[in-house]
């Protein structure tokens, strides 16, 4: 896996992206979008396990990971969509398959709905199109942590299926040095108290997507229930949709092998 790092500047803000690598004219892209308080690392085991059929290039969207934070708390959907328009125009990368795990899937809804031109094909990953848990009702999740055993031991408990790898790249790249010596997340910190996307809706953008989509829901998702799943799956015209088994919300964390066979074949259909 021919691994490379590069910045892209987006209006006023430098974003991180992960190249995995692969090249050939018949090879898909996997452009793919963490959720809220994620990184570009999530997507680790789903490029290992599509290495040499498809090239994953994975965003660390602003304030996640290593791209810059917003000093204006500039962090609605709109403003992520539009910055994955302004990264797929300085890559050169459109049209693209675009793959969202929670947030970030609401991240591919609002590009695709705009600009389906540049979408090859959409995934999205358990999570429904508004909620009715409010911005600053966030999981109590910790920030710091005194060694790496305790990123590693916390990351275990959040994901038990995830493989060992996965696990392990979660815990050494979601975090960094703190100034006290500490490790802290890498995603700033107003993430611990508010969720934005939650005010939102995105229904107007769900009902007329016009790219070919794959609706993905955990069978162990406490995000995105089975009359949601029911409902998205009756708006969207020709919409595939998946469960996957032992699996909570991470699902390419959880299961990497079984997501990316799912997406792969998606992929292929859609052409």
């Amino acid at each position: 896996m021919s691994l490379t790092h590069r910045f892209v500047q987006v209006r006023d803000l430098r974003l991180h992206l992960l190249d995995f690598g692969g090249e050939g004219p018949r090879l898909p892209v996997l452009l793919c979008l963490h959720g809220v308080t994620g990184h570009a690392w999530t997507w680790a085991g789903v490029a290992e396990a599509l290495e040499g059929r498809a090239r994953v290039v994975a965003l660390d969207q602003r304030g996640h990971g290593d791209s810059q934070w917003s000093a204006a708390g500039a962090y609605g959907t709109t403003e992520l969509a539009e910055d994955l328009f302004g990264v797929l125009e300085a890559e050169a990368l459109g049209p693209v398959n675009l793959v969202g795990l929670s947030w970030g899937g609401l991240v591919g809804l609002r590009l695709a709905a705009a600009f389906p031109h540049l979408v090859r094909s959409l995934t999205v990953v358990d999570v429904a199109p508004s909620t009715s848990a409010p911005p600053g009702q966030v999981p109590p999740r910790p920030y710091e942590f005194d060694s790496h055993a305790a990123v590693r031991e916390w990351e275990r408990q959040a994901n038990p299926h995830a493989p060992d790898a996965m696990v392990e790249a979660l815990a050494a790249f979601g975090t960094r040095p703190g100034p006290r010596g500490q490790l802290v997340r890498k995603h700033d910190p107003c993430f611990q108290e508010q969720w934005p996307f939650r005010a939102e809706d995105h229904w107007d953008a769900w009902r007329v997507l016009a790219v070919p989509t794959l609706l993905v829901r955990a069978a162990g998702s406490p995000v995105l229930d089975e009359a949601s799943f029911d409902e998205m799956s009756a708006q969207v015209v020709g919409l595939r949709r998946a469960v996957v088994a032992d699996s909570g919300h991470l699902v390419p964390v959880e299961q990497p092998e079984a997501f990316a066979a799912l997406v792969e074949e998606f992929v292929a259909a859609a052409g």
